[in-house]
């Protein structure tokens, strides 16, 4: 039984791209401003992430005396 959900998984996994590219295609999204967007998303998750650990967390790391 597992092996069968282990498939669908899979499937849907290799389907998912191309059924988002598709939907945004027609939704009037090209391909290439939608790799824009994800570019631009995961440029900005990056930096918050980099900032948090630069900036948060060595302030409580302070505050709770260790380094």
């Amino acid at each position: 039984m597992s092996s069968h959900s282990e498939g669908i998984g899979a499937a849907g996994a290799k389907l998912a791209p191309p059924l988002t590219v598709g939907g945004l295609t027609v939704f009037g999204i090209p391909l290439t401003d939608f790799v824009l967007i994800l570019a631009g998303v995961y440029a900005a998750l990056q930096i918050s992430f980099l900032l948090y650990d630069r900036l948060f967390k060595s302030r409580k790391e302070k505050r709770n005396g260790s380094k």
